[in-house]
């Protein structure tokens, strides 16, 4: 039975209107993940203990939202091909739809160490890292943020953080380095420069923020 939102209305008897309104919690219970009447989901007189989405077919999103509304449904990201929990809001311009649970953890249940990365915030924010040898004797070495058919790409990019790591630590390889301002930074490459010279052990973890 589907949800009636204008039941019980002040003219209605609750004789007769008693199998709608329990229609509707009948529909609740679905809502929250258990088609029984007695649905599993409910704590007391508390409220929920989780809410289930069902998966949204076809375009993103399925169905047209009030203008200023901030929803929430489930449908298949098209770089994870999972079902993830996304967000409708607005922005300054116009209304978004973030994939808010998608992340490398969706298509890699135990990422190694300095493996490459993304993920999504809530706020709509994308994050990649990523760990680089550098291999450029002596000129400024372009950089490509992790990529792949699983992983999203930039729209822009907003700042990149390096940290430098050394397979040995010697006081050669103590160089600075920095995001090149000569060379623009993209959607899918930073170009990484440095004071001095360094070697084959010399690597740099980056971290991109974007959308």
């Amino acid at each position: 039975m589907a949800y009636q939102y204008n039941i019980p209305i002040g003219t209605d008897q609750l004789a007769k209107s008693q199998s709608d309104i329990r229609g509707n919690f009948i529909a609740l219970g679905v809502i929250a993940g258990n088609s029984a009447t007695a649905s599993s989901s409910l704590n007391g007189t508390v409220g929920f203990n989780y809410v289930y989405f069902a998966s949204q077919a076809g375009t993103i999103p399925a169905i047209t939202f009030p203008p200023g509304n901030i929803a929430l449904y489930s449908a298949t990201n098209s770089v994870t091909s999972k079902n993830e929990l996304y967000i409708n809001k607005t922005n300054q311009a116009t209304a978004v739809q973030v994939p808010a649970t998608a992340s490398v953890l969706s298509v890699t249940s135990a990422p190694a160490l300095n493996s490459a990365g993304w993920t999504y915030l809530p706020s709509g924010i994308l994050m990649k890292w990523g760990f680089v040898q550098l291999t450029s004797a002596g000129a400024p070495q372009t950089i490509t943020y992790s990529t792949g058919a699983t992983i999203p790409i930039f729209t822009q990019v907003f700042n990149i953080q390096l940290t430098q790591a050394y397979a040995s630590n010697t006081t050669s390889q103590n160089r600075v380095f920095a995001v090149s301002t000569t060379t623009p930074v993209t959607t899918t490459t930073f170009t990484l420069t440095y004071s001095g010279s360094f070697d084959t052990s010399t690597y740099v973890y980056y971290l991109a923020i974007g959308y």
